[in-house]
């Protein structure tokens, strides 16, 4: 595999399991440090053993979280160059005529709120002097 990504720092929402699993290696095969995020502990350290990536636990929806994982990446790495928000959920997922209020606020919060705030922080922590490919 090329190294097209080397010296990037890359951040990878979800990364425990699928897409955001084979995305961090992917990302890593390339040349890219990368910390990637989720809640499943046991999977997580099956991706770290096979890739080197960094797990840090982290619920994307969870806003108040969001400045101490940036701070994390910024004090290992000096900056973020990728963003990939990949994390997401169908649990609790219903009919429209069958889901309730509490399974579809939080369907809303990972898939949606989880995005915004990934980009809203990976915006704030590009750096215009770099090349990165978050975009201001």
């Amino acid at each position: 595999m090329q190294q097209r990504l080397r010296d990037k720092v890359a951040l990878v929402t979800g990364g425990t399991s699928g897409i955001g699993a084979a995305t961090v290696r992917r990302l890593v095969g390339e040349g890219a440090r990368v910390v990637f995020t989720g809640s499943n502990a046991e999977a997580a350290a099956r991706v770290e053993a096979d890739t080197g990536a960094i797990f840090r636990t982290h619920r994307v929806e969870d806003a108040s979280a969001w400045d101490a994982l940036m701070a994390d990446i910024e004090a290992e790495y000096g900056r973020l160059d990728i963003a990939f928000a990949n994390a997401g959920t169908e649990a609790g997922d219903a009919s429209v005529e069958d889901i309730d209020i509490a399974a579809w606020n939080h369907i809303v919060a990972v898939n949606q709120t989880g995005v915004m705030l990934t980009v809203q922080h990976a915006i704030r922590a590009a750096r215009p002097d770099r090349s990165s490919s978050i975009r201001r």
